[in-house]
């Protein structure tokens, strides 16, 4: 593996995870939402 193909695989794993923290956020507020309205 060149530098370079390894600075772009980290590149991408890192995007990847900050998509995966990002929907998990979007997940949990949304579960949240349904648990607010449930109790209403």
């Amino acid at each position: 593996m060149t530098d370079e193909s390894k600075f772009k695989f980290m590149y991408t794993y890192r995007e990847y995870d900050v998509i995966r923290v990002i929907v998990k956020g979007i997940n949990d507020i949304y579960n949240a939402r349904n648990e607010l309205l449930n109790n209403k």
